[in-house]
């Protein structure tokens, strides 16, 4: 039995958040791992273990598979019932009051009922430095875009050009990477990179990705970011260089060593 069979097993009336429990599942099927994959995840839990699937209330290409939809998890919520702010309050429980209350309210207001926009702006909100002395002064992300691009500006307010440098070309392979993604030494081979500059890069937007375990290739933890990097227009990574980086990076790893010596030149 697995680790997570048995820590699920412990507790016969143990119930899983739709969050934890179908990640790993959730991820294989939108990134596209082969079926028998996502089957061996589900099978990997306990029986008494229910899955909640939910999607994008506008996506045709989920309902074609499983039907059309029974239940908007928006608009057939219970009035009065705001699961943001109740998950803003629980994440905050160490904020004292009354700013606790204030803060998981506006970060609810904020979301629109997006979980993910809470997610990673209460994350920022449990950075050192922090003042909840003054919390109606908090500048809070109007959307989910503008949590990733305040994450940028803040992460490159003292080097402004190593977005040029190092960050466009990295997140801008792994934005537009096909199937499984890119290993850390195909993205080193391809941006030229040290290898210390890299690690940074994938190191500080770790939680905007998935992979990197070992050799494992790197991959866009939401659509939402990757739609950020393709569309923004200041923080864009230009896909179709990227493409064109990755297609003379295949071109020179087909090439035989006397063309790969020529295409170089001399040293």
């Amino acid at each position: 039995m697995s680790t997570r069979r048995e820590w699920i097993a412990r507790d016969e009336a143990l119930a899983v958040s739709r969050q934890c429990a179908l990640a790993g599942v959730a991820r294989s099927w939108v990134y596209g791992a082969a079926a028998d994959e996502a089957v061996r995840l589900v099978q990997d839990f306990p029986p008494q273990v229910r899955f909640l699937l939910t999607c994008r209330s506008n996506n045709q290409g989920i309902f074609d598979l499983v039907g059309p939809p029974t239940l908007d998890l928006i608009a057939d919520a219970p009035s009065g019932l705001d699961e943001v702010r109740a998950y803003a309050a629980t994440r905050l429980a160490a904020a004292p009051e009354p700013a606790r209350s204030f803060v998981a309210e506006r970060v609810a207001q904020k979301s629109g009922g997006n979980f993910l926009y809470a997610y990673h702006v209460l994350n920022d909100l449990a950075l050192p430095g922090i003042d909840f002395g003054n919390v109606a002064v908090l500048d809070l992300p109007d959307a989910l875009e503008d949590v990733y691009r305040k994450f940028l500006q803040r992460e490159l307010a003292s080097s402004p050009t190593r977005w040029n440098d190092d960050y466009r070309p990295l997140l801008g392979l792994i934005a537009v990477a096909r199937g499984d993604g890119l290993t850390r030494a195909q993205l080193i081979r391809i941006t030229g990179l040290a290898e210390s500059k890299a690690m940074g890069v994938l190191t500080t937007c770790s939680q905007y990705l998935v992979g990197g375990e070992a050799a494992s290739p790197y991959r866009i933890y939401h659509q939402s970011f990757r739609d950020f990097l393709l569309s923004d227009e200041k923080f864009t990574v230009f896909p179709a260089e990227r493409h064109a980086d990755i297609a003379r990076h295949r071109r020179w790893r087909d090439c035989g060593e006397d063309q790969q010596n020529r295409l170089a030149g001399p040293v």
